[in-house]
Protein backbone atom coordinates (compact mmCIF):
# COMPACT_ATOMS: atom_id res chain seq x y z
CA UNK A 1 0.00 0.00 0.00
CA UNK A 2 2.95 2.32 0.67
CA UNK A 3 3.91 2.27 -3.03
CA UNK A 4 0.36 3.11 -4.12
CA UNK A 5 0.28 5.94 -1.57
CA UNK A 6 3.47 7.40 -3.03
CA UNK A 7 2.09 7.02 -6.56
CA UNK A 8 -1.14 8.78 -5.60
CA UNK A 9 0.76 11.56 -3.82
CA UNK A 10 2.99 12.04 -6.85
CA UNK A 11 -0.07 12.23 -9.11
CA UNK A 12 -1.75 14.73 -6.81
CA UNK A 13 1.34 16.96 -6.63
CA UNK A 14 1.75 16.76 -10.42
CA UNK A 15 -1.89 17.80 -10.91
CA UNK A 16 -1.53 20.93 -8.76
CA UNK A 17 -1.25 24.14 -10.73
CA UNK A 18 -2.66 22.51 -13.85
CA UNK A 19 -6.00 22.97 -15.53
CA UNK A 20 -9.18 21.83 -13.78
CA UNK A 21 -9.56 19.09 -16.42
CA UNK A 22 -6.22 17.48 -15.53
CA UNK A 23 -7.02 17.68 -11.82
CA UNK A 24 -10.37 16.01 -12.52
CA UNK A 25 -8.54 13.19 -14.35
CA UNK A 26 -6.50 12.58 -11.20
CA UNK A 27 -9.56 12.84 -8.94
CA UNK A 28 -11.62 10.36 -10.95
CA UNK A 29 -8.88 7.74 -11.37
CA UNK A 30 -10.31 4.59 -9.69
CA UNK A 31 -6.95 3.65 -8.15
CA UNK A 32 -6.61 7.07 -6.51
CA UNK A 33 -10.26 7.11 -5.41
CA UNK A 34 -9.76 3.74 -3.67
CA UNK A 35 -6.59 5.00 -1.99
CA UNK A 36 -8.31 8.20 -0.81
CA UNK A 37 -11.18 6.20 0.65
CA UNK A 38 -8.68 4.09 2.64
CA UNK A 39 -6.44 6.90 3.86
CA UNK A 40 -8.49 9.96 4.72
CA UNK A 41 -10.75 11.04 7.55
CA UNK A 42 -14.28 12.42 7.19
CA UNK A 43 -13.35 16.11 7.70
CA UNK A 44 -11.47 18.60 5.55
CA UNK A 45 -11.47 19.68 1.93
CA UNK A 46 -13.62 17.74 -0.52
CA UNK A 47 -12.79 16.40 -3.94
CA UNK A 48 -15.51 16.95 -6.52
CA UNK A 49 -16.75 13.37 -5.97
CA UNK A 50 -17.23 13.97 -2.23
CA UNK A 51 -14.15 12.16 -0.89
CA UNK A 52 -11.96 13.98 1.61
CA UNK A 53 -8.49 15.35 0.92
CA UNK A 54 -7.23 16.33 4.37
CA UNK A 55 -8.44 16.36 7.96
CA UNK A 56 -7.09 19.78 8.95
CA UNK A 57 -8.26 19.48 12.56
CA UNK A 58 -6.31 16.25 13.00
CA UNK A 59 -3.33 17.85 11.23
CA UNK A 60 -3.35 20.87 13.56
CA UNK A 61 -3.77 18.71 16.67
CA UNK A 62 -0.94 16.38 15.65
CA UNK A 63 1.35 19.25 14.65
CA UNK A 64 0.73 21.14 17.88
CA UNK A 65 1.26 18.12 20.12
CA UNK A 66 4.45 16.98 18.37
CA UNK A 67 5.81 20.54 18.12
CA UNK A 68 5.34 21.15 21.84
CA UNK A 69 6.68 17.71 22.77
CA UNK A 70 9.81 18.22 20.67
CA UNK A 71 10.74 21.63 22.11
CA UNK A 72 13.88 21.24 24.17
CA UNK A 73 14.14 17.46 23.83
CA UNK A 74 17.32 15.45 23.19
CA UNK A 75 16.89 15.61 19.41
CA UNK A 76 16.70 19.39 19.40
CA UNK A 77 19.69 19.68 21.73
CA UNK A 78 21.73 17.29 19.56
CA UNK A 79 20.84 19.29 16.45
CA UNK A 80 21.82 22.49 18.25
CA UNK A 81 25.18 20.92 19.13
CA UNK A 82 25.84 19.83 15.55
CA UNK A 83 24.89 23.25 14.17
CA UNK A 84 27.13 25.04 16.65
CA UNK A 85 30.18 23.09 15.52
CA UNK A 86 29.94 23.54 11.75
CA UNK A 87 29.54 26.34 9.21
CA UNK A 88 27.24 24.12 7.09
CA UNK A 89 23.98 24.66 8.94
CA UNK A 90 21.86 23.76 5.92
CA UNK A 91 23.35 20.26 5.91
CA UNK A 92 22.50 19.88 9.60
CA UNK A 93 18.96 21.15 8.99
CA UNK A 94 18.36 18.78 6.07
CA UNK A 95 19.88 15.76 7.86
CA UNK A 96 17.93 16.34 11.08
CA UNK A 97 14.71 16.97 9.11
CA UNK A 98 15.15 13.72 7.17
CA UNK A 99 15.83 11.83 10.41
CA UNK A 100 12.66 13.22 12.03
CA UNK A 101 10.58 12.38 8.96
CA UNK A 102 11.99 8.83 8.93
CA UNK A 103 11.27 8.24 12.62
CA UNK A 104 7.77 9.68 12.20
CA UNK A 105 7.13 7.34 9.26
CA UNK A 106 8.25 4.37 11.36
CA UNK A 107 5.92 5.49 14.19
CA UNK A 108 2.96 5.85 11.82
CA UNK A 109 3.55 2.41 10.27
CA UNK A 110 4.06 0.82 13.69
CA UNK A 111 0.91 2.51 14.97
CA UNK A 112 -1.04 1.10 12.05
CA UNK A 113 0.27 -2.41 12.73
CA UNK A 114 -0.46 -2.20 16.46
CA UNK A 115 -3.95 -0.79 15.79
CA UNK A 116 -4.75 -3.88 13.73
CA UNK A 117 -4.19 -6.07 16.81
CA UNK A 118 -5.28 -3.75 19.64
CA UNK A 119 -8.28 -1.39 19.53
CA UNK A 120 -7.09 2.26 19.19
CA UNK A 121 -8.99 3.32 22.30
CA UNK A 122 -6.79 0.98 24.41
CA UNK A 123 -3.63 2.28 22.74
CA UNK A 124 -4.62 5.87 23.64
CA UNK A 125 -5.48 4.84 27.20
CA UNK A 126 -2.16 3.01 27.64
CA UNK A 127 -0.29 6.02 26.23
CA UNK A 128 -2.09 8.32 28.64
CA UNK A 129 -1.30 6.09 31.62
CA UNK A 130 2.36 5.87 30.53
CA UNK A 131 2.62 9.69 30.35
CA UNK A 132 1.03 10.06 33.80
CA UNK A 133 3.40 7.47 35.30
CA UNK A 134 6.46 9.09 33.71
CA UNK A 135 5.25 12.51 34.89
CA UNK A 136 4.84 11.15 38.41
CA UNK A 137 8.44 9.88 38.42
CA UNK A 138 9.72 13.24 37.19
CA UNK A 139 7.74 15.12 39.85
CA UNK A 140 8.69 12.68 42.62
CA UNK A 141 12.42 12.69 41.78
CA UNK A 142 14.13 14.65 44.57
CA UNK A 143 17.15 15.47 42.39
CA UNK A 144 15.14 17.57 39.92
Amino acid sequence: MFESMIEALTGWVASMGKSPESRKTFQTNPKHRKLRSECVEPRGENFSDGTQLMDWRLFATTFGAIFLAELGDKTQLATLGFAAGTPSRMTIFLASSCALVATSAIAVLAGDLVARAIPPVWIRRASGVAFVVIGHFFLADPSS
